[in-house]
Parts: structure tokens; C-alpha cells; sequence
């Protein structure tokens, strides 16, 4: 119940911004309390979790324009004419990640990049014993082997790799990946191309001190990001119009290891307001994106932008004919 409440009390500020977009000259308690009604939690919800169910939903992968394609079909659904916008982004490709021991093999997620360096081991094969360390302090660290050894850390080991690759290390193996969420994976990055193999993995402590081979290759590439652009044509003819922007990718630290909850809600409450805009016109005419690339500083939406505010005369006779 309370989380019901706590999306509710989210529908009612969406409701207010629709209220303010409307022009309705005033947005009260009861006239806020009214529009978030009309907002369909439920769709919400279902469209939501629709998205996050989608894997490997970041920029430049392939469950990113499985998702943009679920988005762009609703709002067809609406009526509405939609342009994909392309650009460019650069991401991190796991071109096969494993650990053998003893003829077993276990896959390997990459770490995070370290800016410009990512987490593979360069196309190298490395060999050593692994070493258990927990969380990777000195005291965790004494009187074991570490120069040239593959390291296990605990999930909350955060930034302790830095001290390990220090003391000589081949790598380092991050284990516990439920308890790996986003501020601890941004904690165990540095802001500094480091490039040193960082990769996660369960792997089961009684490993610990047999002897390993590690295979880690990941290169950057480019990948096509898409935006989705939509135009919702206002009650009177007017040349300006209001922007409505959310992304929609799951950019994690992580490829693979991250369900985007957050860009996922934004989009369906945008969908959601989509639909009431369609069905309740605002004032002026409502563009509505669906951005994609943000994990590269929102890339998409600023290109968008740009290319709206640069050729004003342009974008001007677009909202006044009504399409996008």
C-alpha cells in the first residue's frame, strides 16, 4: 500500500506538470488530485516491467531497440507519427570472458570501464593461483601471495583492486553479484583510464588456491544509439512548443547485470502522458523523445535539441503544420 501510494503521490506531480502544460490557469489540490486519477498506474506498471524485462537493454544493444520498437508501437497505437533519430555511441564489447580451472570454465561479466580503459585483459591469457582477499583490506591481504595471483573480492571490496594491482596482481575477480548494485559498482571505479582486468563472477571460495587461466577480451565499439520523436499538435496554432524527454536504455555500470528500473518508469509515465496529451490536448503542441546514447552524456538528446534550437525556422513550420 505504501508503495502504491508513494507511485501515486508520482502521478499527481506528473498530473500537475500536464495541468501547467495545458495552460489550465491554475493547478489546485483538488484539479492535481483529479488528473493524477486519470493516469493508469496499471499501464504504468505492466509497460514498465515490460521494459526492464528486456536483457541487455543499454545503449547500443541489441534489448535497446527491442525497447524503443515496444515504445514506438504504442505510440503509433495512439495515432501519433513517430522519427527514429540515429547517432553514434562508443561501448564496451565482451568479445568472450572466462575463468578455467582445472577444466571447468566460468563465465565472466567485464567490470566497469575506467573512462577510456575498459576491464578486459587486452587480448592476453593470463595464469595464476587464486586468492581469496575478502574485502581487500591489509589485513585480509597479509601473508597471502598476491604478486601474480588472480584475486577474489568480496561485492563491498569497492575501490581495494587499486591497492591489489599495486602489489603485483594478474587480476581481480569481484564475487557476490546480487549485493553489486550501482553504488557499489561506481565505488570500485576510478575516475582515471586504469587500465587493469576487473572482471565479476560467483565463484565458489573453496577455489580458493588453485591454480587459474583467465581469458578476457573486450574492445570499445561503435554502436548505433536511437532516439524517438513524436509530435502531439497543440489546441492553438502556436510556434512554440513544450519538450517532454525521457530516456529508456539500461545503462548500468555493467552490461548485462543492470535492469534500468529507473529509465524503464520514466518512459512508461511518459507513454502515460502521451496518451492523456492525445486525448486532452494541451494548449500548445507537445514534443515528446525518447532519447537514447544518454549513458554519453545524454548524446542523443542534446543532438535533438540542437537540431531544433539551431534551425528555428525549420523546427517552427514543423510545429505549425503539426508533424514531426
Amino acid at each position: 500500500m505504501r508503495a502504491r501510494a508513494r507511485v501515486r503521490s508520482v502521478a499527481a506531480l506528473l498530473a500537475g506538470m500536464l495541468l501547467a502544460i495545458a495552460g489550465s490557469g491554475g493547478a489546485s489540490a483538488s484539479a492535481v488530485e483529479k488528473a493524477a486519477d486519470e493516469l493508469r498506474l496499471d499501464e504504468i506498471s505492466a509497460f514498465a516491467e515490460r521494459l526492464i524485462a528486456i536483457p541487455e537493454r543499454g545503449m547500443g544493444r541489441p534489448g535497446a531497440l527491442t525497447a524503443l520498437a515496444a515504445i514506438e508501437a504504442r505510440l503509433q497505437q495512439l495515432g501519433l507519427r513517430t522519427l527514429r533519430v540515429r547517432t553514434t555511441v562508443s561501448v564496451p564489447v565482451d568479445l568472450g570472458c572466462s575463468l578455467e580451472v582445472d577444466g571447468t570454465s566460468y563465465d565472466l561479466h567485464p567490470h566497469q570501464a575506467n573512462l577510456a580503459a575498459n576491464a578486459g585483459t587486452g587480448g592476453r591469457t593470463l595464469s595464476g593461483r587464486l586468492v581469496f582477499a575478502g574485502r581487500g583490506t591489509l589485513p585480509e591481504l597479509s601473508g597471502k601471495d598476491i604478486a601474480g595471483s588472480i584475486v577474489v573480492l568480496d561485492g563491498e571490496a569497492g575501490d581495494a583492486w587499486t591497492t591489489i594491482a599495486g602489489l603485483g596482481a594478474a587480476a581481480v575477480v569481484y564475487r557476490g553479484s546480487a549485493r553489486l548494485d550501482r553504488f557499489r559498482l561506481a565505488g570500485a571505479a576510478v575516475g582515471a583510464s586504469i587500465s587493469f582486468p576487473r572482471f565479476i563472477a560467483d565463484l565458489d571460495p573453496d577455489l580458493d588456491g588453485r591454480l587459474a587461466t583467465l581469458k578476457g577480451t573486450v574492445r570499445w565499439e561503435p554502436r548505433p544509439a536511437w532516439s524517438l520523436i513524436t509530435l502531439i499538435p497543440g489546441r492553438i496554432p502556436n510556434r512554440e512548443a513544450v519538450a517532454l524527454c525521457a530516456g529508456y536504455e539500461a545503462n548500468g555500470p555493467v552490461a548485462g547485470l543492470a535492469p534500468g528500473a529507473t529509465r524503464a518508469w520514466n518512459a512508461a509515465l511518459l507513454l502515460e502522458l502521451a496518451a492523456n496529451l492525445v486525448h486532452r490536448p494541451a494548449e500548445r503542441s507537445v514534443v515528446v523523445i525518447f532519447h537514447g546514447g544518454r549513458g554519453e552524456m545524454f548524446r542523443g538528446l542534446r543532438q535533438l535539441v540542437s537540431a531544433i534550437t539551431v534551425d528555428r525556422d525549420s523546427a517552427g513550420h514543423l510545429i505549425d503544420s503539426n508533424r514531426v
